[in-house]
């Protein structure tokens, strides 16, 4: 063989082992988009059923408004007045409680 025939067969061999990387690394890219568009589809169809839902339901959303409003609540279980405190309470007989502060 002489050179002239090596340097092209390298050449041409060169050339084909950069075009099967090039075709691996489009077929990785294209399963990475394929992978993303799935997912964003996915993301799609759960945003779709989130939104056919609160239509479904939005007549509903009287009934839920006085589970949002808390201060109900509050009310109930924090009473506006101050609380007294153990030092501050005199005894049966009018004398001062003895208990120890926390």
């Amino acid at each position: 063989m002489n050179i002239r025939r090596l340097q092209k067969l390298n050449k041409e061999f060169s050339q084909k082992a950069d075009d099967v990387e090039a075709e691996a690394e489009a077929e990785a890219e294209a399963k990475k988009l394929k992978a993303e568009v799935s997912t964003a589809d996915e993301l799609n169809e759960a945003g779709d059923i989130d939104v056919n839902n609160y239509v479904v339901h939005f007549h509903e959303i009287d009934k839920y408004d006085g589970l949002v409003d808390l201060a109900a609540l509050k009310e109930e279980f924090f009473p506006a007045e101050s609380s007294t405190l153990a030092n501050d309470v005199k005894g049966s007989k009018g004398e001062e409680s003895k208990a120890e502060p926390w």
